[in-house]
């Protein structure tokens, strides 16, 4: 009767707070020095994020109907992070 929803012995509900108290959660310390070294060594994975990150906010700027001029620059939001994920993708691992 402990277990009142079906599979939850499996410890999935209780894996955030497992997650959070090991520290496995994105903004740790060591993960954030390791994200910024990588960008100022040209590594490809920091800078693949910076760029999706790009198009993703151009793709976001393009949808929303209240402002003009967010509108307008979404296409050069979106065109700068293409090309730096083609750029960046030619960066060593």
């Amino acid at each position: 009767r402990r277990n009142t929803v079906l599979g939850s012995s499996d410890g999935f509900y209780g894996s955030t707070q497992k997650t959070l108290a090991e520290g496995y959660y994105v903004w740790s310390g060591s993960k954030m020095r390791h994200f910024f070294e990588g960008l100022l060594l040209f590594r490809r994975s920091p800078w693949e994020a910076v760029a999706s990150v790009l198009i993703i906010a151009g793709v976001l700027m393009l949808m929303q109907p209240f402002y003009l001029v967010v509108f307008t620059y979404s296409f050069s939001v979106i065109l700068a992070g293409t090309v730096m994920y083609l750029i960046c993708s030619h960066f060593k691992d």
